[in-house]
């Protein structure tokens, strides 16, 4: 069974789970009018304390929710534990260049 995440106009976005299988046919008789919208950069504001911060989503729960769909596709975990472990395998850390040389 998969799960399919929809934007607001009904367009599929991502489908993930144990099995999927999707077919799709024809094209569209007309290019569909620009559905992307700008978004007020303000709408998604969370205030703590005295500072104001960008929120992580409309419910502030986007790690939440790309830790369950990571764990639940396969491909997607393994992947980023390879990249995460070819990364810190090459010795790539923070620094700060405080002189170089002409």
């Amino acid at each position: 069974m998969a799960d399919i995440l929809f934007n607001k106009s009904g367009v599929p976005l991502i489908a993930y789970g144990k099995s999927y299988q999707a077919t799709t046919t024809g094209t569209p008789s007309e290019k569909p009018k620009n559905t992307s919208q700008p978004k007020n950069p303000d709408e998604d504001k969370l205030t703590v304390g005295n500072i104001q911060v960008s929120t992580w989503g409309p419910a502030n729960d986007f790690p939440k929710r790309a830790g369950e769909i990571i764990n639940s596709v396969g491909v997607l975990n393994t992947g980023l534990k390879f990249t995460l472990n070819f990364t810190m395998g090459q010795g790539i850390f923070a620094c700060k260049v405080s002189d170089y040389d002409e």
